[in-house]
């Protein structure tokens, strides 16, 4: 964003009395630059320009219009096409988190059709002589459950895994400091933050989203908080075997009040395993 532009007063060449106007375009344009968007601002006003310019409604943008654009935004081509692999990469794990949360609730309403059907089978012919129907129940139930730990944990463990490997040959390549993190047990363990830490500019920012721990269908919409470094006072590492928690206290109360299960001006960030390293980077660079 550009600075504001000060307010001067003009002085007469005489040293006599100052003018105390404001021009009308210089208040204009401070008013301006003062103004900030969101990120749906940002998308809508791109997409009613791209109207005007070519005299229809569309909701896409080219390959080579984003180039344009992010060169606007002082962005060289290798940084776009960096964000258009790791876009591509994200939209992908979601189409595979999507195709098997499907994939499980079809085998589980299969299941609860089906087992349902044989208990009512077995009261028309005399649950009374012999209970059989708990016979496919009891095995299938299990095979269900090991099929809702293998697309609950399994494979997020498996995408976080790729995660921090493009984290570390992101980290690398100069490219900022950055980790996933989890916030659990949000509104009564029924939910649920994941989203990614990074640091650039002198600047924490937490991106993350909340999603449900029972499906995992319900999320919200990505969201973003940003706290200079200079704002931080304390940063504590606690190592665990499975995982590392994260402990961030602001210099103020409202220094993390956006972040979920912040409490007293802290946020409680955990790392999974995997990214400890990451974690650890993270603790020195904000020590430092």
């Amino acid at each position: 964003m550009v600075e504001p532009i000060p307010f001067r007063k003009n002085e007469t060449c005489d040293g006599d009395d100052q003018n105390t106007d404001t021009p009308a375009s210089e208040e204009s344009h401070t008013k301006e630059d003062l103004r900030t968007y969101t990120n749906e601002e940002v998308s809508e006003i791109i997409r009613l320009a791209l109207r005007s310019v070519d005299n229809e409604d569309r909701d896409t943008v080219s390959h080579s219009e984003m180039l344009v654009i992010g060169k606007d935004f002082g962005l060289s081509p290798e940084d776009i096409e960096r964000a258009f692999v790791e876009a591509d990469k994200t939209q992908q794990t979601e189409e595979l988190e999507k195709q098997a949360r499907i994939i499980f609730l079809i085998h589980a309403a299969t299941f609860a059709v089906i087992n349902v059907g044989l208990l009512l089978l077995n009261l028309l012919t005399g649950i009374d002589k012999v209970v059989w129907f708990v016979y496919p129940l009891v095995p299938w139930g299990a095979v269900l459950g090991v099929h809702w730990v293998i697309s609950r944990f399994v494979l997020n463990w498996l995408t976080d895994m790729a995660k921090e490997l493009d984290r570390t040959n992101a980290v690398a390549h100069g490219d900022p400091l950055c980790t996933d993190f989890t916030i659990p047990d949000l509104f009564g363990s029924m939910a649920e933050a994941k989203g990614i830490a990074h640091i650039e500019d002198s600047v924490l920012s937490l991106e993350f989203e909340t999603r449900d721990t029972i499906f995992g269908a319900l999320k919200s919409k990505p969201k973003e908080v940003r706290v200079p470094l200079q704002d931080i006072t304390t940063v504590q590492l606690d190592r665990g075997l499975w995982q590392t928690k994260l402990r961030l206290r602001g210099r103020e109360l409202h220094c993390f009040t956006e972040v979920p299960g912040s409490s007293g001006g802290e946020a409680v960030l955990v790392i999974a395993r995997q990214s400890r390293l990451a974690a650890e980077r993270f603790a020195r660079v904000l020590t430092e």
